[in-house]
């Protein structure tokens, strides 16, 4: 998958961000305020913005170094947004105008290398704008919590000739847990041999399996086949699970021609699977910008921090 850009409005840009040149982490800040009688001001909003920022570059950058390949100081910080705001644990679109103890900040923040943020640069149409610059696999675990109200779990993105893995947190954490070299092309291929039937077929025969749609014998003998094929995603899948020091936590699964299953399964004792319907990229991050625009009041000071992105 190569870097994209997803035009949303006349000269307005989404970049579609790579897992393997980024990694987009979701997490929340809380910061206590020393004068809790006080009312919110848009100083103070600005400050508060801009210190949750930086506190979670400052956490991340390490991991990212490491996952990236590079040096530290070859990590940037391509984009941030605020995603949520809480006043005393009370949800609010604006902050500004209320007294508060405590303000909690969810932040998304994209990390990239050097290159990958020139290649941006140079990639963004003459006069564009860059509105966010996202990873789907970490959007789509972000819209997953707040559409299933499920809390630790961790969503698995089939592409052609990798997968990637991200965790959900019951802390509100979301971040990349890892990836490995198992996709579709290897899916399809290794039933296809087995089965010995057109490529062509393996996906609707896989999906008869996952929605039981089938004889109770055909799905019995079936079973086995599926485990066979399916264990080396088991395995890196389990790996990701061990590296993010969770206890099995549901996997939610999302492959290009696979259906959602119609219950979710498990292999052996571990984790629960259950798959998703495939959703493109683009439209994952689209239904994000529809966050993104309800939290404007938040991110026209997230964006003095990144203005270097809008470049013209």
């Amino acid at each position: 998958m190569e870097t994209e850009f997803l035009e949303i409005a006349d000269g307005k840009y989404i970049v579609i961000a790579p897992a393997s040149q980024s990694l987009t982490v979701y997490t929340r800040i809380i910061e206590e305020r020393d004068r809790p009688r006080e009312e919110i001001d848009e100083a103070e909003l600005s400050n508060i913005v801009s210190q949750a920022i930086w506190k979670v570059f400052d956490r991340e950058r390490t991991p990212a170094s490491f996952k990236l390949g590079v040096p530290e100081i070859d990590v940037l910080l391509i984009d941030a947004r605020i995603v949520s705001a809480r006043v005393d644990g009370s949800k609010v679109l604006n902050p500004i105008g209320f007294p508060a103890k405590r303000i909690e900040v969810g932040v998304a923040e994209t990390l990239a290398s050097r290159d990958t943020f020139q290649k941006i640069r140079q990639g963004l149409p003459k006069n564009g704008e860059i509105i966010f610059v996202s990873e789907p696999t970490s959007v789509k675990s972000h819209l997953l919590r707040e559409e299933s109200r499920c809390k630790n779990f961790v969503f698995v993105n089939v592409l052609r000739d990798k997968t990637h893995v991200c965790a959900a947190k019951e802390n509100g954490d979301i971040r990349p847990a890892g990836d490995f070299e198992w996709g579709l092309d290897n899916l399809l291929q290794s039933f296809h041999d087995d089965l010995t039937v057109p490529k062509d077929s393996v996906a609707p025969v896989l999906n008869r399996y996952l929605q039981n749609d089938a004889s109770p014998d055909f799905l019995k003998k079936f079973r086995f086949v599926f485990n066979k094929h399916f264990s080396v995603f088991e395995k890196g899948v389990s790996a990701a699970i061990h590296n993010a020091k969770m206890v099995k936590p549901t996997a939610f699964v999302m492959c290009d021609q696979i259906t959602a299953s119609a219950k979710p399964f498990t292999f052996g004792a571990g984790a629960k699977f259950a798959f998703l319907p495939w959703e493109k990229p683009g439209d994952i991050l689209k239904r994000e910008f529809v966050q993104f625009s309800s939290n404007k009041n938040f991110n026209r000071f997230a964006k003095q921090r990144i203005k270097w992105l809008n470049i013209n």
